[in-house]
């Protein structure tokens, strides 16, 4: 009997089993963690021990996030869309910590037009952000993981990036989303030989400063809450869970996935 299927017992556990989704020591970047869902990813980080580097282009968003912090962390301040930027990034990152255990992608804009009406500067404006500072980061980052032989990479996709968008002026911004979503299954394939893993967490409408013009308008906001099963949009927070799921030790065989926390809007 071959020596892989003679025991079927665990007999060393991969992680501790009594706490898999600890970040103790882990040292992980969060892109946009001044607001929105970075900010929630960033306290709940915090909360399950690891240790942070707040990266964001707004350094008041970051400093009080950093106020509610226990454990040790970095603040930077991060144009995504900047090769310079972030490329210190990862440095200072190493200097602080000397290795990098996970990263979130999670900046993002959006102009919300019909797409007869977007400029060509506003959709390269969204695509520089939401796809070229994904692929910055990734880059970056990933140099650091392949050559430590490990790491977890998380994207914040959207659920836009993988249906239409029946209401429209989601246009640009769905086709941005979409883009990392396929990039991150290119990025899992050709770093798992490397013990790197990406995945993608595809959120559902949240409440977040990219909705405010939403939130401001009782119809559109019933509008779209109603696509939802459970009929309203989420809180960041309410991302969190997924967050820490996949750069924790609880996902070691979990690559090239996008983890839909829509409120099963993509269920109906």
């Amino acid at each position: 009997m071959s020596e892989r299927i003679k025991d079927w017992r665990i007999k060393n556990w991969v992680f501790d089993a009594s706490k898999p989704f600890d970040l103790t020591g882990k040292a992980i970047i969060v892109t946009g963690a001044g607001s929105g869902i970075g900010r929630a990813i960033t306290l709940g980080i915090d909360a399950m021990g690891g240790n942070v580097v707040l990266a964001d282009i707004v350094e008041e968003g970051m400093d009080e996030v950093a106020k509610e912090l226990k454990n040790d962390y970095l603040t930077l301040k991060v144009d995504v869309t900047s090769e310079a930027d972030v490329k210190n990034m990862v440095e200072q990152t190493l200097s602080t910590f000397d290795k990098i255990d996970g990263c979130f992608n999670a900046p993002a804009i959006n102009f919300r037009l019909p797409f007869l009406e977007l400029s060509a500067d506003q959709w390269t404006k969204v695509w520089n952000v939401n796809i070229g500072g994904v692929c910055l980061c990734a880059r970056e980052v990933g140099k650091v993981m392949v050559k430590q032989k490990y790491g977890s990479m998380v994207n914040i996709a959207s659920f836009r990036g993988l249906v239409g968008a029946k209401e429209g002026r989601q246009s640009i911004y769905s086709a941005s989303k979409g883009a990392v979503v396929i990039l991150t299954k290119c990025l899992a394939a050709e770093w798992g030989e490397f013990n790197v893993r990406v995945n993608a967490i595809a959120p559902g409408m949240t409440k977040t400063p990219l909705v405010t013009q939403i939130l401001k308008d009782d119809d559109w906001y019933n509008e779209l809450a109603s696509m939802h099963v459970l009929n309203r949009f989420a809180e960041p927070e309410e991302m969190v869970g997924a967050a820490i799921f996949l750069v924790s030790d609880a996902s070691t065989f979990i690559t090239g996935t996008t983890l839909l926390v829509d409120g099963g809007l993509t269920a109906v």
